[in-house]
């Protein structure tokens, strides 16, 4: 929700951003940031837009095979590992197999707004992360391409750890949700008409009246008592 504006202009529109993208030359103003075999996805830009978190399995580190939460530089250093999807422990740990990627539903990382934390979903849980901070100079690099690591070879990044003090911690919330099941079937009821309407391949409906169909069948939605066969 934005806040109500105060002072000269208040209930003035924002002004209207123009994005336009400049497509000529674009291949050669790309760089890539990681190198190695790893499977690198769910790609997100901290807000400063200096610092990457990805996700990757396998590839980048010996003997860690496991889906990972990394963060990189814009100039491909500074590669750090915040992250490692681990087994369950004694002390409650996230569980295998619900869902996400590799074990233990690891993945979808977000920045906080200030940029210092990381959020991700691991085994139906989420948690967060210090984010490394980055250095005061480029000069320190860890491989990669670009400003700090020009001409570092075709090699894989190798990448650090990230200091014991951004140990993952588990956020834990409570959330009431209530669902109105008339409401919820009307739209899915709604939404399947109007996709067959606008994708099946024949414009016709193989001679179907479409809308008399949906008057036909819409009326007996207040009859439904179970949801579990409405797809």
């Amino acid at each position: 929700m934005e806040a109500p504006r105060r002072g000269p202009g208040a209930g003035a529109a924002a002004p209207r951003v123009e994005v336009k993208i400049e497509w000529d030359g674009l291949d050669r103003r790309m760089r890539q940031l990681t190198r190695g075999i790893e499977s690198v996805m769910q790609v997100v830009p901290s807000p400063d837009s200096r610092t990457y978190a990805f996700v990757a399995i396998g590839g980048i580190e010996e003997g860690r095979g496991g889906p990972a939460i990394y963060t990189i530089g814009d100039d491909g250093t500074r590669l750090t590992r915040v992250s490692q999807s681990a087994a369950p422990d004694a002390a409650g740990g996230p569980p295998r197999g619900r869902g996400g990627l590799g074990g233990g539903g690891f993945g979808e990382p977000q920045w906080s707004r200030d940029g210092r934390n990381i959020f991700y979903m691991q085994g139906g849980g989420i948690y967060t992360v210090a984010a490394p901070a980055a250095p005061a100079t480029d000069a320190v690099a860890t491989g990669g391409t670009g400003r700090g690591a020009r001409g570092a070879g075709g090699g894989a990044t190798p990448a650090v750890s990230a200091p014991a003090a951004s140990t993952p911690r588990r956020i834990d919330f409570t959330v009431r949700l209530e669902v109105d099941q008339a409401a919820e079937r009307r739209q899915v009821f709604e939404e399947g008409w109007r996709v067959m309407k606008n994708r099946f391949y024949d414009s016709n409906m193989h001679g179907v009246n479409w809308a008399a169909a949906k008057d036909t069948y819409e009326t007996l939605l207040p009859n439904i008592a179970d949801s579990k066969n409405c797809t």
